[in-house]
């Protein structure tokens, strides 16, 4: 089935909201552990526009989901940081890392408890933007944790490895981009994380229905 106007209308905002809250995060926690790189930047703001690539944010994306059909999605949006700057080297680029997919987690219950509302009140079109939030905020927040750089995943690890590792791992940032895009055009993580996400969204469907008293399937 294709996807409509109202569908892809939807989708970008659902998407828009979702990055831009993302990465406020980053840039507030940034911000709040000495690095003032993102306020000079402008991104100390929950305005979305500041945090967002045109191209890269909206365009593409939504260019592959109309093209899939609806099934597939990709997103991509920078907040400048400086670890150097923060006060902890080490904790603090890691919080910071981490505040990105929180906010997606926090979304995701968010979306699920107005899905069940919706539910419960029979408004199917609510229902499916809250569903929408759910899929776009699973997958945001578990795809950013893939521990390969630039995503957050990558620099949780940074941190977490031993100061020997550290700089070759900072090395491979240079090779990371190529290796994120083999892992997505071959089957690894259909294998891996994809099953993941498709759990986590199927566990927010039947606790939305749960929690609204509507069997599901209906």
């Amino acid at each position: 089935m294709g996807v409509g106007i109202l569908d892809l209308v939807n989708f970008l905002v659902v998407l828009v909201l979702s990055t831009a809250l993302h990465e406020a995060a980053h840039a507030h926690l940034a911000d709040r552990f000495g690095d003032d790189t993102p306020r000079r930047h402008g991104r100390i703001t929950l305005n979305p526009f500041p945090h967002l690539d045109p191209m890269m944010s909206v365009i593409v994306p939504g260019a592959i989901y109309w093209m899939s059909g609806g099934k597939a999605f990709l997103c991509a949006a920078w907040t400048p940081v400086n670890p150097f700057a923060m006060r902890d080297r080490r904790l603090h680029p890691m919080l910071t890392a981490l505040g990105g997919p929180a906010v997606n987690l926090a979304l995701g219950l968010l979306a699920v408890a107005a899905w069940a509302a919706s539910l419960a009140a029979d408004s199917a079109p609510a229902a499916e933007v809250a569903k929408l939030f759910v899929r776009v905020n699973v997958f945001m927040g578990l795809f950013n944790l893939l521990p390969i750089p630039p995503l957050d995943g990558g620099n949780l690890v940074q941190g977490l490895l031993p100061q020997r590792l550290q700089g070759a791992f900072w090395e491979f940032r240079r090779y990371s981009f190529w290796v994120l895009l083999a892992l997505l055009f071959t089957n690894v993580l259909d294998r891996t994380l994809f099953p993941l996400i498709w759990a986590a969204e199927d566990a927010a469907e039947g606790a939305a229905h749960a929690l609204a008293g509507v069997p599901l399937g209906r």
